[in-house]
């Protein structure tokens, strides 16, 4: 019973660790993200404008493909989590995991601050528009690190300190969540290609 007991607070602890860790290299990578593009050369805040001014121009010139870009949003979406759901499941391959997870809180930070620097106060409707596919795909990713390092840590007892450890058990309640989390992806790829551009047609005529 006090072995349970300690068990328990002692998976409580590291889970509170490790959440605590997602958090701050979010917050890290955001920041990163932001100064990248404020103290980023001005061949760099060229390039992002036309993106940008481009991606506008197709939206409300009715240019946009919007089968292509749900066609291209999903197969993307998928691959990389299905990627990532292997890598997750080596106990190597979970650091790659992390470092997507930081790779997007970075981009976010960098559109956020693009956005702002390029559009002013006139961007910020079109920003938060265009931002949430993004900030989902970010909580995601955050649940799918989150639970691919406990597996791995777990994974990394059983197999090379050899502890008893009930890795099926865990593998089939991460197998449900990864599914739960790709069923949310292919979602979020309709929002994206879909909700997000037609959204942005009504607000961004006067961006470009």
């Amino acid at each position: 019973m006090e072995k349970e007991k300690y068990l328990k607070k002692y998976n409580y602890v590291k889970r509170r660790k490790l959440f605590i860790l997602l958090i701050v290299l979010f917050s890290v990578s955001i920041l990163l993200g932001f100064f990248y593009f404020l103290l980023g050369s001005k061949s760099n805040k060229s390039l992002t404008m036309d993106y940008y001014s481009n991606f506008f121009t197709a939206i409300n010139s009715s240019k946009l493909n919007y089968l292509d870009c749900i066609i291209n949003s999903i197969s993307s979406n998928v691959l990389e989590t299905v990627l990532l759901f292997l890598l997750s499941i080596s106990i190597i391959g979970v650091f790659f995991v992390f470092l997507l997870f930081v790779f997007h809180s970075f981009t976010l930070g960098y559109v956020v601050s693009s956005f702002i620097s390029i559009y002013k106060l006139n961007g910020l409707v079109p920003l938060i528009i265009y931002i949430v596919p993004l900030l989902i795909r970010l909580f995601l990713l955050f649940v799918l690190t989150f639970y691919s390092f406990n597996f791995a840590s777990r994974f990394y007892n059983y197999l090379i300190r050899r502890k008893d450890v009930d890795v099926k058990s865990y593998f089939r309640r991460y197998l449900k969540i990864f599914l739960f989390i790709l069923m949310f992806f292919v979602i979020n790829s309709l929002i994206e290609s879909i909700i997000v551009p037609a959204l942005l047609k009504a607000f961004t005529k006067s961006l470009i």
